[in-house]
């Protein structure tokens, strides 16, 4: 959600991150990066006492990762502020927040406070080979996550490590028997897979020198909320989106994405940011 939030606040949309570092080192170093990214910090809580949670990518001979997680260390509970929604904000949330205990009460007022404003929300389950032991436990909160968000984006290995299923068919059989009726299914070099209600399409992508796929999908999300503001996407008209929007959205994301497989950064750079605010601003 970081990573993500600096990509649209570098090209200039409001950016709110919603979450918790200490305010150790680490803790500094993150709040300067949101600030000089434009990214608000309104609603972030910053504990005292406490050491900040660490993400370690290590690239393997293709440039994709392995990762090492490590938790904060905080002496008593995390909890979350909840910021206020308006009718046509856009809610990202997901990865180890989406499934976090410590914080599931309020991440679940502060969703269906989402939905009750009528707000377009997107998960992302971003769930890695390292949290497959607690699988069996976080089932309930994923299943109640895909219920309760307007669009499911992930990639193949999030589903396979959720579900062991490996083709979006049967993903979006399974996500629809939720009641989700919208998925997003990428697949690194392999494309893009959009099903809904009325729409399946798949959507190759062009070879690239990739340097490193750390972010890809984070840049992606912010591609496809990038997308959805140009579209004036929303939840009141989402499944009536024609193929031509749809094929719009995707291919904007894709390129957000394929954009920082380009280089070691983990987010959109200044130069495609700027020259997507002045595209965004022509619209």
């Amino acid at each position: 959600m970081l990573n993500t939030a600096v990509s649209l606040g570098r090209i200039g949309l409001p950016a709110f991150l919603v979450g918790d570092y200490a305010r150790d080192a680490v803790g500094k170093i993150i709040d300067n990066y949101l600030q000089e990214n434009n990214v608000r910090t309104d609603f972030v809580n910053v504990y005292d006492n406490a050491r900040s949670r660490l993400a370690l990518a290590f690239l393997n001979d293709d440039n994709d990762a392995d990762y090492s997680f490590y938790k904060i260390r905080l002496n008593g509970k995390a909890s979350l502020k909840i910021p206020s929604i308006n009718e046509n904000d856009i809610v990202l949330f997901g990865s180890f927040y989406g499934i976090k205990t410590d914080v599931r009460e309020d991440l679940m007022q502060f969703i269906n406070q989402a939905r009750e404003k009528q707000a377009l929300i997107f998960y992302d389950p971003n769930f890695r080979v390292a949290h497959l032991g607690i699988l069996n436990e976080v089932m309930p909160f994923i299943e109640e996550n895909i219920q309760k968000c307007s669009i499911v984006k992930g990639s193949n290995e999030d589903f396979y490590n959720m579900f062991n299923l490996d083709n979006p068919e049967e993903v979006y059989k399974r996500i629809s028997s939720m009641g989700q009726q919208n998925l997003i299914y990428t697949a690194n070099k392999h494309g893009v897979t959009l099903i809904t209600k009325n729409i399946h399409k798949h959507y190759p992508v062009e070879d690239i020198n990739t340097k490193s796929t750390v972010g890809a999908g984070d840049s992606f999300n912010a591609g496809l909320i990038y997308a959805c503001i140009k579209h004036d996407v929303s939840v009141q008209n989402l499944n009536e989106l024609r193929a031509e929007s749809w094929n719009d959205i995707v291919a904007i994301a894709i390129e957000f994405a394929s954009h920082v497989c380009l280089s070691t950064q983990n987010c959109v750079s200044l130069d495609f940011a700027r020259r997507m605010k002045y595209e965004a601003f022509k619209q």
